[in-house]
């Protein structure tokens, strides 16, 4: 399967090496959710300054609930360790 110009998203459940793996290794890009399962990925990404980092947030309604969501985009430096997480060009 060619995923050229594809971003895959998943949720957590698919947030692990060998889906990042597969998805970078068919040309694609991919928005994963990490949880704090995920020990050492989540201890990574714990260590990047999101103090700094400018958020963009809204509210979802649905399904008789409410849900804030927030999402931060940040520059992924070199020493982070996941298949495809090397600075954009």
């Amino acid at each position: 399967m060619d995923l050229d110009r594809v971003v895959v998203t998943a949720d957590a459940m698919h947030t692990q090496v060998d889906t990042a793996e597969w998805i970078v290794g068919r040309g694609g890009h991919y928005l994963l959710t990490p949880l704090g399962t995920q020990k050492t990925l989540h201890r990574t990404l714990k260590a990047l300054p999101w103090k700094n980092v400018p958020s963009t947030s809204w509210v979802d309604t649905g399904h008789e609930r409410r849900v804030r969501r927030t999402v931060k985009v940040i520059e992924i430096p070199t020493w982070v360790d996941f298949p495809g997480s090397a600075p954009y060009p």
